[in-house]
């Protein structure tokens, strides 16, 4: 699962004026390349026949998504990525992350665009304790199927059961 994340530097400048640069790391883009004739209207071969030079070029005809960093499915390890990654961070703190829409999850897209579903909005404990596939559900459908017990749980942890009467999911009292 490719993992990335964004943020923004801050600074000031000469005047005074807070400035921010925004920034995102763990992909980047990678161009998909078409060999193309380019037709010079002395030939259409793709070589000079007399110098054996190319007379096509390639051209980018779509980018692709390529990531280099990953977070790990194990929670142990997802664990210290996490806190590793806040260490390299100062300032931040899983309080900081977890509220405000920051730690959120997003299916992956077959053609991996980043154009899948985002979102959930998880808390610091459940982003770290629930199952990559977990926390898709739960960002998909808003609860999820507990991998230990079989139990539908609310994105906050809460048993739900599908309530026939109304067709929608309610919380078990």
């Amino acid at each position: 699962m490719g993992y990335i994340f964004m943020g923004t530097y801050l600074g000031v400048d000469k005047m005074g004026n807070e400035i921010g640069a925004e920034f995102h790391e763990g992909w980047y883009l990678k161009p998909k390349l078409k060999f193309t004739a380019s037709n010079t209207g002395i030939t259409k071969k793709d070589y000079d026949e007399t110098t054996g030079e190319r007379r096509s070029k390639y051209d980018v005809v779509k980018n692709t998504y390529e990531h280099y960093i990953f977070l790990p499915e194990n929670k142990a390890d997802r664990v210290k990525f996490l806190n590793d990654l806040m260490k390299n961070s100062p300032g931040t703190t899983p309080e900081s992350v977890a509220y405000g829409g920051h730690l959120s999850f997003r299916q992956q897209h077959p053609d991996n665009s980043h154009s899948g579903a985002h979102g959930g909005n998880f808390n610091w404990s459940q982003f770290c304790e629930l199952s990559l596939k977990e926390l898709g559900e739960a960002q998909q459908k808003g609860y999820y199927k507990d991998e230990k017990t079989g139990q539908l749980k609310d994105k906050d942890g809460v048993r739900v059961k599908y309530e026939e009467s109304t067709g929608k999911l309610e919380a078990i009292k």
